[in-house]
């Protein structure tokens, strides 16, 4: 199983419901479940609500891995899925 928690970056709200997420998650009894937490729209620099570094704290402080992307631009969005197939492999 894998949870993918993604916000975008030009959106604070949309932030504060994924820490919500991740949080729920948490609660549960997950097993080896994958959670990455995921910025979204990082072409969108110049509008940033959410630094990077705030995102990757919060994903640690939730014992989740963290990227940033853009689904727009095509940016990182294979490695992510690539890492994701890995984690799930070393996870069984």
């Amino acid at each position: 199983d894998a949870y993918l928690v993604t916000y975008a970056i030009n959106d604070r709200t949309s932030y504060h419901h994924a820490m919500d997420i991740l949080f729920s998650l948490r609660q549960q009894p997950l097993g080896d479940a994958v959670i990455i937490m995921v910025a979204n729209k990082s072409d969108l620099v110049r509008l940033r609500e959410v630094a990077e570094q705030e995102g990757k704290v919060a994903a640690e402080s939730y014992s989740s891995k963290f990227s940033e992307v853009s689904a727009l631009m095509n940016l990182k969005v294979d490695e992510l899925l690539a890492g994701l197939v890995n984690l799930i492999r070393l996870n069984r």
